[in-house]
């Protein structure tokens, strides 16, 4: 027979779990979602929060339809992204619990996500359209997101890329995507990206510019996140295409 736990407690044993095996950047994102989650039951489903086999997908559902809740300013009103990043999170919270025995299903196990606008990524676009985009975009940046469409870094991991990283060895050229002190890569894992005759030649063009980062702003600075964004959408204002980065 399975055993009765409450929410609270659920989130407790899950949040140790967790502690052996992510990092504490990783934990602190699980417990921004699962927070919100506990108290939404607590408020609304109390018999529920209090015997967490009681959960069903309805209920689940209840609670995401809040968080993406635009009208109500009283709650939290998250993007599609985070919204699908929290499912995951809950899916994994709930299969914990189905391994310690406390629950027979996964109420996550059939939430589908929401439908994302784009990847945030450049590659969204098809050619005609990128040809558009490389034409209007500030001829500063046009280096630093054709580098994300030929290699499909991911902008954060753009902004860090560091000339240690980079390997312009004959015939091993390549970049490798590591976490350093003030960053960490998604995963936590580091991986090599192999550069093509195009990307290289990127890499190439920005020696001299900064001493540590590859790709820089125009004043020859770390790139702040904001500026690739607001450069892609102006171009992007300006030759009438929608898209998200």
């Amino acid at each position: 027979s399975k055993v009765k736990i409450n929410l609270d407690s659920l989130a407790g044993e899950y949040a140790k779990e967790k502690r052996r095996t992510t990092r504490s950047a990783t934990q602190k994102r699980y417990k921004n979602y699962i927070d919100p989650f506990t108290s939404f039951f607590a408020d609304y489903f109390p018999v529920l929060a209090a015997d967490i086999s009681l959960i069903e997908m309805k209920h689940v559902n209840e609670f995401l339809d809040q968080v993406t809740d635009t009208s109500n300013k009283d709650t939290p009103s998250w993007s599609t992204r985070t919204t699908n990043d929290c499912i995951k999170v809950l899916r994994s919270l709930f299969r914990f619990a189905q391994e310690s025995g406390y629950v027979s299903h996964n109420p996550l196990a059939k939430v589908k996500p929401f439908r994302e606008a784009s990847s945030g990524k450049v590659d969204y676009f098809d050619e005609s359209q990128l040809e558009q985009i490389w034409a209007a975009l500030d001829p500063h940046w046009v280096d630093s997101l054709k580098f994300l469409v030929h290699t499909g870094l991911r902008k954060g991991e753009l902004i860090n890329l560091r000339w240690t990283s980079v390997n312009l060895t004959s015939g091993e050229e390549s970049i490798t995507v590591e976490s350093c002190d003030e960053w960490e890569t998604k995963t936590g894992k580091s991986r090599i990206v192999p550069l093509n005759d195009v990307a290289l030649e990127m890499v190439k063009r920005q020696k001299g510019k900064n001493k540590e980062f590859v790709f820089t702003s125009k004043e020859g600075h770390q790139i702040h996140p904001d500026k690739i964004y607001h450069a892609l959408t102006h171009a992007l204002a300006e030759i009438g295409i929608e898209g998200d980065v």
